[in-house]
């Protein structure tokens, strides 16, 4: 009789009477399971105290193990806690057998995996669990940044294509950029920022991070005007002037930069709108090396290898080349373990700071370094949290001592450059130098190079216009895979006619696709198609590209001056370029 009272005032969100009718059930029966989950709903579900209801789950648990209920109340207060210890791992297990349909505990499942880096482990408990609960859009988000975070990106569009909650319409375009779909995904970022606050949709649009002066004084005065369109134009000009293919029209490069601001807000620190490490990944997009205090990244590739080796040796000479650097070569702040002395990699560096090497690593503060190798000579930059806070600043200046400046006067270094070296390579500095002449940069290093052939032709069109046919030439050679089976290979190509000062454009894209099979490889064929546009007599730009589905295979062709004759001029006689007929029919 208690215990039904007791559940009768848990509905009506009555706490206090509900315990007292629970608390006289246990009088009666001390290990009534029943009585126990109550208590602990009470703590959960109207006090909102997780942590004073998980002992009463636990214990409902153990005294009895067929009660799907208290199994499913039990695993919501571990993922609200964020538990992912050994309990909650036994825990979970155990649901999982007793439970098999029950869907909570294959989603702490996932959350323990996703804790410990088990990507792959992660992402089949998620499955598991949105089978059972498909409507649960928080998990189903929790699920598509674990694929974002491991690059599944088959699986990203096909989950967040299925998602009708506003926050998953950015990773959904990110998915997109990796299907090459830029007009698409630009189009789901553009859905997304317009439901945020004004404040924020001005940071995606804002290019204070990547343009120029110039450019950023002519954003500036274009965004004080009240004339919406004035922005918009000077936007998609920009853009198009910074894709390096511009065959998309500047969506490519525009819809890139949206995706740097996203990953920005969401994962670099905690302050507005993000911390150092957003302005730089802003700029200049994934460092082509990273490692952390907290995660230490011992995989140092070669060209890396030797830029931290150039760095090492301009700041501590020659014993700076005997180290193997797993973090920053830029010295950090240490526990204090005394000044170098040049005999190991221990001991370079200063007195309180010092770089990150794999035989020494007393930092005291957590540091993350990038590098990127195509920028400049290859850049390193530190960032490091001095105040525990979660946000990463530039790594400082090291505070020298006396004994630091004596130290590097008996190896024949003067005051002045210590201090210039450390200047030269003080994170903040650099990045501020590098800025003034690359302030952007887009990496194709992920792309392979697929080489084609085009050729451009001229005639009389209608209205004053002149038609450009344009007849691009892809080698079967060079589009085939050793791995290819005779397959039919897609090809994307695009082709883009900027007008001059880039004011305007005409752009097409056609999939293409080309049979490749024993009877056309190693044959020196090629797959002949054909482009037209029709403008107005000028100069132009012309872009071609073409890019093989399902691969890193991609080329792109530029003619920055591209001539359109006015062949409907009267003053002299113009004669077109030749244009090659298949068959020739009687006009109508």
């Amino acid at each position: 009789m208690y215990t039904r009272l007791g559940l009768l005032y848990v509905r009506m969100d009555e706490a206090d009477s509900a315990q007292s009718a629970f608390e006289k059930s246990l009088q009666l029966k001390p290990e009534f399971a029943v009585a126990l989950t109550g208590l602990g709903r009470i703590e959960l579900e109207i006090r909102n105290r997780p942590n004073e209801a998980l002992p009463y789950f636990e214990s409902a648990a153990k005294l009895d193990t067929t009660d799907a209920r208290t199994q499913d109340l039990l695993m919501a207060t571990y993922i609200k806690l964020a538990h992912t210890g050994r309990t909650a791992r036994n825990a979970a297990d155990r649901a999982t057998i007793l439970f098999p349909d029950l869907a909570a505990p294959y989603l702490l499942r996932a959350k323990i995996h996703e804790n410990d880096n088990s990507h792959d482990a992660a992402i089949y408990y998620y499955k598991k669990y949105l089978e059972r609960q498909p409507e649960d859009q928080d998990a189903a988000l929790d699920f598509a940044l674990v694929l974002y975070a491991s690059q599944r990106y088959r699986d990203l569009k096909e989950i967040t294509s299925r998602m009708n909650d506003k926050r998953a319409l950015p990773l959904l375009a990110q998915a997109l950029i990796w299907h090459r779909d830029h007009e698409g995904a630009l189009a789901a970022f553009q859905h997304y920022i317009a439901t945020l606050s004004k404040e924020e949709q001005a940071l995606y649009n804002d290019i204070s991070l990547v343009g120029t002066q110039q450019e950023i004084g002519a954003y500036r005065l274009a965004a004080l005007s009240d004339n919406r369109e004035q922005l918009d134009r000077f936007l998609d000009r920009f853009w198009l002037q910074k894709d390096p293919f511009k065959t998309s029209g500047g969506v490519m490069r525009r819809a890139e930069h949206y995706r740097r601001i996203w990953h920005a807000r969401n994962l670099y620190g905690k302050k507005w709108p993000w911390d150092k490490r957003g302005d730089v990944y802003i700029r200049w997009g994934e460092p082509d090396f990273r490692s952390k205090s907290s995660e230490l990244n011992a995989r140092v590739p070669l060209d890396i290898q030797l830029i931290q080796e150039g760095m090492a040796h301009q700041l501590y000479g020659n014993e700076g080349l005997d180290a193997t650097y797993v973090g920053p070569v830029f010295p950090v702040k240490t526990q204090g373990m005394g000044s170098f002395s040049g005999s190991s990699s221990g001991d370079l560096g200063f007195s309180s700071y010092k770089p990150v090497t794999a035989g020494s690593n007393w930092s005291s503060v957590p540091w993350e370094v990038w590098i990127y190798k195509n920028l400049g000579n290859g850049i390193e930059i530190t960032f490091t949290d001095e105040f525990l806070s979660g946000n990463f600043d530039y790594a400082p200046m090291p505070a020298l001592t006396d004994e630091d400046f004596r130290k590097y006067d008996n190896e024949d270094h003067s005051y002045m450059q210590v201090i210039q070296r450390l200047n030269e390579y003080a994170p903040a500095s650099l990045v501020q130098s590098v800025a003034a002449t690359d302030p952007e940069h887009y990496s194709m290093d992920a792309l392979e190079p697929l080489d084609f052939y085009f050729d451009t032709l001229t005639f009389r069109g209608q209205d004053g216009l002149t038609d450009l046919q344009i007849n691009v030439a892809l080698p079967i050679d060079n589009l085939a895979m050793a791995s290819d089976p005779d397959t039919t290979v897609v090809v994307e190509r695009r082709t883009a006619l900027v007008y001059p000062r880039a004011l305007d454009y005409q752009k097409t894209k056609m999939a293409l696709s080309i049979p490749v099979n024993d009877g056309n490889r190693d044959r020196g064929l090629h797959a002949i198609s054909r482009v037209d546009h029709s403008a107005p007599p000028g100069e132009y730009e012309l872009a071609i590209e073409a890019a093989r589905e399902n691969s890193n295979k991609v080329g792109a062709y530029q003619l920055p001056q591209l001539k359109l004759p006015d062949y409907a001029q009267t003053e002299h006689l113009l004669i077109s370029d030749l244009q090659l007929a298949s068959r020739i029919v009687e006009a109508a």
